[in-house]
């Protein structure tokens, strides 16, 4: 063989599944999961403990990223999971962040695997016990755009 079979050099296509960032969401769902969803290119990381805002059943919800190994058993159903939209069979891709709102962690990732443990003792889904965890207001709002209407 000529060439080292891994050469520390970055895959050559943008498009490659080696350059997306996936980040491991903890949803305010009664599912008892985490949810992966894709990173745009034109968004800054986000480390766990920052919260996003993500597509999730036609609406908008703002949740944690957690670590990926923060639960180390997670069964998954074949038809459950993150906004995902077929490409072709048996291709399925991941929908993206929509934005990222903390630009430094809200949560450090010691008190994710406190609730993490709290939540698997008690029954209750992980994104329902990190998000009673914040504090009441702490996810932003959408407001609402108005616009004027001529007068009949």
């Amino acid at each position: 063989m000529s060439a080292p079979l891994f050469d520390g050099l970055a895959p050559r296509d943008d498009n490659d599944a080696a350059n997306e960032r996936i980040v491991r969401v903890a949803l305010p769902v009664s599912l008892d999961q985490l949810f992966d969803y894709r990173l745009a290119k034109g968004h800054r990381d986000a480390p766990s403990g920052t919260r996003v805002r993500v597509p999730f059943a036609g609406q908008l919800l703002v949740g944690l990223v957690v670590p990926e190994n923060l639960m180390t058993v997670l069964v998954r159903d074949e038809g459950a999971g993150a906004e995902c939209t077929d490409r072709g069979p048996g291709a399925r891709v991941l929908a993206e962040v929509d934005a990222v709102i903390d630009e430094e962690p809200v949560v450090h990732e010691s008190m994710l695997r406190l609730l993490a443990a709290a939540a698997n003792e008690i029954f209750a889904p992980i994104g329902l016990a990190v998000a009673h965890a914040l504090p009441p207001g702490s996810a932003p709002r959408m407001a609402r755009p108005f616009a004027l209407t001529p007068r009949a």
